[in-house]
Parts: structure tokens; C-alpha cells; sequence
């Protein structure tokens, strides 16, 4: 999938009362993943996830890598493949950076989710 936005540019606040709404750039990654990610059925038991960045264009060296889960965790979520992100249903989460091989390749996000013991 391609890679999601920063945690911190998902959401944006309203001038008025204080309210949150879906950043653009959310709204386009889900609109693509939309199309990419076919719904799916909830992983019974406990999960563990594995995010696992590639870079090439669309990432950058400066941004942080912990600020991907989010969207993809809740991307899971809407999606179906799990009931919940709290730890009554995940219990581990890693996330990795693989450097690009080649030069003009485009960064992906690739996802692992599988059922775990403990």
C-alpha cells in the first residue's frame, strides 16, 4: 500500500468549537487504500503487526518511523482484519525501515498480520 501519512497530519482542528476533522491528505490515502485493500475478516484471537516501510519517493530520512502506525493500524480496523487496536486484540506491533535498492522507485507500506500465543 502506499505510505500513510504522518500521525501528525492526519487530523486537522476546526476554528470552531474545537472540533477534528480528517486532514486532506488522509482522506487521500484512505481513498487509495480504499481501492488497493479489499475488506476482510477479523483475525480471531490475539495479533501481532508488522509494518514494514520501503523507501524510495514519498519518504523522506527525516520523517519518523513510529508515526506510520496509526493510519495503517486503524486502516486494519475499518477494514475489518481485526475487531480492535486496543491490547484485548494486539498484543505486539513492529515497525521497520528497508532502504530502497533501486533509484525512481516509489516508497510502499507492506503489512504482516498474524495471529499470536501471547
Amino acid at each position: 500500500m502506499p505510505i500513510p501519512p504522518s500521525t501528525n497530519q492526519l487530523f486537522r482542528a476546526s476554528g470552531r468549537r474545537g472540533k477534528f476533522y480528517k486532514a486532506r491528505c488522509y482522506m487521500a490515502w484512505l481513498a487509495e487504500v480504499a481501492i488497493l485493500i479489499p475488506r476482510g475478516k477479523a483475525l480471531e484471537g490475539l495479533a501481532e503487526i508488522n509494518i514494514e516501510i520501503h523507501g524510495g519517493e514519498g519518504w523522506t530520512h527525516r520523517r519518523d518511523l513510529d508515526n506510520t502506525n496509526k493510519a495503517v493500524i486503524d486502516m486494519l480496523v475499518n477494514k475489518g482484519y481485526l475487531h480492535d487496536d486496543n491490547t484485548k486484540f494486539v498484543r505486539r506491533i513492529t515497525t521497520s525501515y528497508h532502504p530502497p535498492t533501486l533509484k525512481k522507485v516509489r516508497a510502499i507500506c507492506v503489512v504482516y498480520l498474524r495471529r499470536t500465543q501471547s
